[in-house]
């Protein structure tokens, strides 16, 4: 059994799309994730990768995750979503996100 993730933004809150900063999860986002997420954001901009990047790559990345499915209505959001498939991801930002990410989400957990 495997599990599929069809919301690996977070219901959009995690691409930095600003229509999207009062949820997560389809609900109003609560204080903690919003400190988390402000955090997260910092990291990546720091590193030069888009939040949205690390955002789908660590569903792909996690063994225990079999399928992660990105809803996409445009062209250019496809385009998007295999661009942050695709970016290097340096090894250290993962780290740094796995103490600041509002759910634990540790490869080692698996």
């Amino acid at each position: 059994m495997g599990i599929t993730n069809a919301a690996p933004f977070g219901a959009g809150v995690l691409t930095e799309d600003a229509r999207f900063a009062g949820s997560y999860g389809y609900k109003p986002i609560t204080q903690e994730v919003a400190r988390s997420v402000a955090e997260m954001t910092g990291l990546c901009r720091d590193a030069g990768v888009p939040l949205s990047a690390a955002a789908l790559q660590i569903s792909m990345r996690d063994p225990r995750v079999h399928s992660t499915i990105v809803g996409v209505s445009t062209r250019k959001g496809f385009d998007r979503a295999a661009a942050d498939a695709s970016i290097k991801i340096p090894e250290g930002l993962w780290a740094a996100l796995d103490d600041v990410a509002p759910i634990a989400f540790a490869l080692n957990d698996a």
